[in-house]
């Protein structure tokens, strides 16, 4: 058995290395293609590319991984039984399960290494890469002047050449705009001929410019036209140096971007996902506060119930009962506070005093008649709506910013449970793809990079759009990060269960002749 073991794992590790470079190597070309334009023609040094590249494929392992043990289980199990290998450990009493048992223990140990590196490594790597790429796309193109166009892409220079020669030196009718005192085209340099050159350092760009003139027009506003009149030099040999740092490759710092929701493990994940949460939970007690102490007089007065035997009423505390027994028993004065008013309303009610009793409850709205404004006179409604539809206003907007913030909150939420459990999933993923890799490999007995490869990339392709489908459905809050994130899984797994049942039970699954014989049955067609 030891043996057999042996010659098993063997048989499935040359093909998943290979596989899995393959498709790395795939990943890694199409990150080419879509990134071409930001990484040629900026000079960028080939060991900062090689970089690139390198914490780039690291990102590409959840992608990978998957497939290749897929490709790789259903390659090996497809070769043992195209060379009838299966067929003589089967007929020597060793049945499937056991043949799967040494392989199925590196798939769980692959699972668990998927899960360490998802969690330990994956983090770091995206962080290397993102501000990398960042970087390199914020890199300005190498200078590349070319004749008879104003090249402008040097900071406060604009410079034309109205011929290059064949040495990429030498150049004829030159022009370049000094625009360092930020006041407009004040400052010209023209010559007929020079030379233009590079330092060994890139930093700078050396002209030497013969048989010309500079132009400068001192005056920085019509008062100082007198003063400082238009200047007009005329050289035979000048020399200008242009600073070029601007496009020397600069490294943003990386903490900057450490706080992204694909540069955390999972412990670092829960922390964040814990602090979001107690910031959303406050958002909405100080919105609840906010409400409550601002905007209650809008429950305070019903006009349906405004009739003093239907009146609404409100409790009030001992120090308002003391208060009202010392008013007037004729008539009082009652002063409506408004939010967002500093104008106090002065309403002339007729109120009676109130017995001293310990948290009773008065009427406010008693002596007020139906309609409510038709108690006030003309400026006082007008002053009352206004403030009323100004509170009110008030009130919309900040609901609306409120539910804004408050969405925001969960949005980031749902990126970091999506991260939190994709790192699970994809080693879970794993595991499920060789059950349905290997099975399958043992029922259509086809080895090689042909058939194989069609399913696993069918197969592969499913997984992955159901994975890229839920997780849009959970970032629109169709569903939960939990359901979205297993849901390939669990929709394959059943799949693995399937396959592996016909497989150890050499059920004739894909083969043709059985499936016509059961058509048959089913339609009564006779012989």
């Amino acid at each position: 058995m030891k043996k057999i073991y042996s010659f098993l794992i063997k048989s499935y590790i040359g093909p998943f290395v290979v596989t899995f470079f393959i498709v790395l190597f795939i990943l890694l070309m199409q990150f080419l293609w879509k990134y071409i334009d930001d990484l040629v023609g900026k000079g960028i040094e080939w060991h900062i590319i090689a970089k690139l590249l390198i914490y780039m494929s690291t990102t590409f392992v959840p992608l990978a991984l998957p497939l290749a043990i897929l490709l790789s289980s259903l390659m090996t199990f497809g070769n043992l039984g195209e060379n009838y290998e299966l067929v003589a450990m089967k007929a020597a009493g060793i049945s499937l399960r056991k043949v799967m048992m040494p392989l199925i223990i590196l798939s769980i140990i692959i699972s668990i290494a998927a899960y360490y590196f998802s969690n330990y490594i994956m983090p770091i790597a995206n962080l290397k890469a993102q501000s990398l790429l960042f970087d390199v796309r914020e890199q300005k193109p190498s200078v590349n002047i070319k004749e008879g166009i104003f090249y402008n892409e040097i900071d406060n220079y604009t410079i034309k050449i109205g011929k290059k020669d064949d040495d990429g030196k030498t150049i004829h009718n030159v022009m370049i705009y000094d625009h360092t005192r930020r006041n407009g085209n004040t400052n010209i340099t023209v010559a007929e001929s020079g030379k233009m050159e590079f330092t060994e350092d890139n930093r700078f760009l050396i002209f030497t410019l013969y048989n010309g003139n500079n132009y400068v027009d001192r005056a920085e506003n019509r008062k100082q036209i007198a003063t400082k009149p238009f200047q007009r030099t005329k050289f035979q040999k000048e020399y200008r140096r242009i600073d070029l740092s601007a496009f020397r490759f600069q490294k943003t710092n990386e903490e900057l971007f450490k706080d992204h929701y694909k540069m955390l493990n999972v412990k670092q994940l829960q922390k964040s996902i814990d602090s979001v949460l107690i910031n959303a939970e406050t958002k909405k007690e100080e919105f609840s506060s906010l409400i409550t102490d601002n905007y209650r007089y809008f429950s305070m007065f019903d006009e349906n119930k405004a009739e003093p035997e239907k009146s609404t009423a409100i409790k009030t505390q001992q120090k308002t009962n003391r208060d009202n027994k010392k008013a007037s028993k004729d008539s009082t004065t009652k002063k409506m506070f408004l939010p967002h008013s500093r104008e106090r309303i002065n309403l002339e009610l007729d109120i009676s005093p109130v017995q001293d009793i310990p948290e009773k409850v008065i009427d406010t709205s008693a002596k007020l008649k139906k309609p409510f404004l038709s108690n006030f006179n003309k400026e006082e409604k007008t002053r009352i709506t206004e403030i009323a539809l100004n509170s009110a206003r008030n009130l919309k907007t900040n609901i609306d910013w409120t539910k804004s913030d408050y969405y925001h909150y969960l949005k980031q939420i749902n990126k970091y449970e999506i991260e939190w459990h994709r790192k699970f999933a994809l080693s879970f993923a794993c595991f499920v793809l060789f059950f349905i890799g290997a099975p399958l490999g043992a029922i259509i007995r086809k080895g090689g990079l042909g058939l194989p490869v069609v399913i696993s990339v069918l197969l592969f392709i499913v997984f992955h759009i159901i994975s890229i489908t839920a997780e849009k459905f959970v970032k629109e809050f169709v569903i939960t990060p939990f359901q979205g994130m297993w849901l390939a899984s669990a929709i394959l797994l059943p799949v693995g269960i399937f396959l592996t049942v016909k497989a150890t039970t050499d059920s004739a699954i894909l083969d043709i002749e059985a499936w016509v014989k059961f058509f048959k049955k089913i339609l009564f067609i006779k012989k």
